[in-house]
């Protein structure tokens, strides 16, 4: 390997999962995904907000989309400082907020559009708690850069059989979270005017 890194393995769940303030490996058959509307209907499955969800991306299939693409760029097993899937937690989140907005009365396309992309979007500050290695088929020791591509085709097209999570020695700034979503928020959205309702109508949600 190109890079040496101690992983706490004492620490990583069952599964895969991660406690708080841990590492953990994650076999690269836990990220595949049939679908990413499968994976999606999964995540949501049984949650309180199901019902709102569904409606919601009836209504505004871009969301349903965008969240679609969060799951493919993370993977439901990104875990949240609880330990939960973060994939998870970000979707109550938007849609919760949307839920909220819409009973004051904030139905309009442009707000329910930022409002949601920005509480979706909310969880970069979490992802960048971590740091994800792979060994690639020729021995060097790679991390995944945020958002950069898929977590799952990331891993295949080196040749990976596992990931390692491990925390970031140094917690980002807020000037490099900010980056983070702005990155985000370009791989979540393919129209401007969406992005530009989140600008405009819900800049800090």
């Amino acid at each position: 390997m190109s890079q040496v890194i101690n992983f706490d393995r004492s620490r990583a769940t069952p599964g895969g999962g991660m406690h708080k303030d841990s590492s953990g490996i994650w076999p690269l058959s836990g990220l595949a995904q049939t679908s990413p509307g499968a994976w999606l209907d999964a995540t949501i499955d049984g949650k309180a907000y199901a019902a709102v969800a569904l409606s919601l991306w009836t209504h505004h299939p871009q969301l349903r989309a965008a969240t679609e693409r969060l799951g493919v760029l993370l993977t439901p097993m990104w875990p949240s400082l609880a330990g939960d899937s973060l994939l998870a937690c970000a979707i109550e989140n938007a849609v919760t907020k949307v839920d909220a907005a819409v009973r004051r009365g904030e139905s309009y396309e442009g707000r329910v559009v930022a409002i949601y992309l920005y509480w979706l979007a909310n969880c970069v500050a979490e992802v960048a708690r971590l740091a994800v290695y792979g060994e690639s088929r020729d021995g060097q020791l790679l991390r995944w850069r945020y958002f950069s591509e898929p977590l799952h085709s990331w891993a295949l097209n080196h040749g990976m059989k596992e990931l390692e999570t491990v925390l970031v020695a140094e917690q980002p700034t807020v000037e490099e979270v900010a980056g983070l979503r702005i990155h985000l928020i370009a791989r979540l959205t393919d129209d401007p005017v969406d992005a530009g309702y989140l600008e405009l109508l819900a800049p800090r949600g």
